[in-house]
């Protein structure tokens, strides 16, 4: 039962990823963050742009390779790969809170039927998690970060199907897959500084080592989650305050990606990784996220 719900919802996944969010296209030069190409863009109207026929796909497709950092080259072809993470931008933004007006009336009740079938036989774990992010996105000094060894566009596909857009602003979610979560955790870093506490939210030991190496602050006060009676965070010999908490991965059906997410090209990558929560105030507000 659980296979079955977990090979419907990838079709799902990548079927949006294909159809709306321009995978096909964008498949060999995935980015790290959708602003990545952002300087391309020359600010173009695109609501009559036409993407079917620009001769992106036909140019990608001449072009020798794709260098690691996703970039062919060429400012014609940057300024066409930019349109197109511009318009998913816009899309995401339009429909985080209502992805079934983005599939049409059809795949809107399949996905429900989807959605619901999950959430039985996971007693809801979707929907608590939901729960517990959409706190920590109402709070003015805290933000939800996530990084995932998913592709960009196949990762923004899969929160939007969960219904975890509103938790997560497209600003704030990471792809791994070129450069490896350590450097997405020192971008992190390098954005929101230091004097914030990062609470990493994993289940294996790459989070672990990242969150000791790289997310830690320095702080006095700190503060337990609740329901435990010691603090989770701790301080080293030079005083950074680290935090990292590990939970236990979700029905094996909602990550099946983690271990073999299969892609339109015969490949397999890991799919949804940790999120993070960043309290911009003090360490005394304890901020948890969960990993989709």
């Amino acid at each position: 039962m659980a296979v079955t719900l977990g090979l419907r919802m990838e079709e799902m996944i990548f079927n949006l990823a294909d159809t709306h969010l321009f995978f096909n296209d964008l498949e060999e030069c995935d980015q790290v963050h959708i602003d990545d190409v952002s300087s391309d863009d020359n600010g173009q109207d695109l609501s009559t742009y036409s993407f079917a026929t620009d001769g992106f796909h036909a140019a990608a497709s001449s072009a020798n390779l794709c260098l690691p950092t996703g970039v062919r080259g060429g400012v014609d072809w940057m300024r066409k790969l930019a349109f197109r993470y511009r318009r998913v931008k816009e899309l995401y933004n339009t429909y985080k809170n209502n992805v079934g007006g983005l599939l049409g009336p059809a795949k809107r009740d399949a996905w429900l039927q989807l959605r619901a079938e999950i959430e039985g036989l996971t007693d809801s774990w979707l929907t608590n998690a939901l729960k517990s992010l959409s706190i920590i996105s109402t709070r003015s000094n805290c933000v939800n970060v996530l990084v995932t060894t998913t592709q960009l566009i196949p990762a923004l596909a899969k929160i939007l199907l969960y219904s975890l857009g509103g938790a997560f602003p497209i600003e704030n979610i990471y792809s791994a897959t070129k450069i490896g979560k350590e450097s997405c955790f020192e971008r992190i870093m390098q954005r929101f500084g230091r004097k914030v506490v990062y609470v990493v939210i994993g289940d294996g030991v790459e989070e672990e080592q990242a969150a000791k190496k790289n997310l830690m602050n320095k702080a006095s006060n700190t503060a337990p989650l609740e329901g435990q009676t010691d603090s989770p965070f701790s301080k080293d010999s030079k005083g950074w305050l680290m935090a990292y908490f590990f939970l236990p991965s979700p029905p094996e059906f909602l990550s099946r990606g983690d271990s073999q997410c299969n892609t339109s090209n015969g490949g397999s990558q890991k799919a949804m990784g940790p999120a993070w929560s960043c309290d911009f105030e003090q360490a005394q507000t304890t901020t948890l996220s969960f990993p989709p």
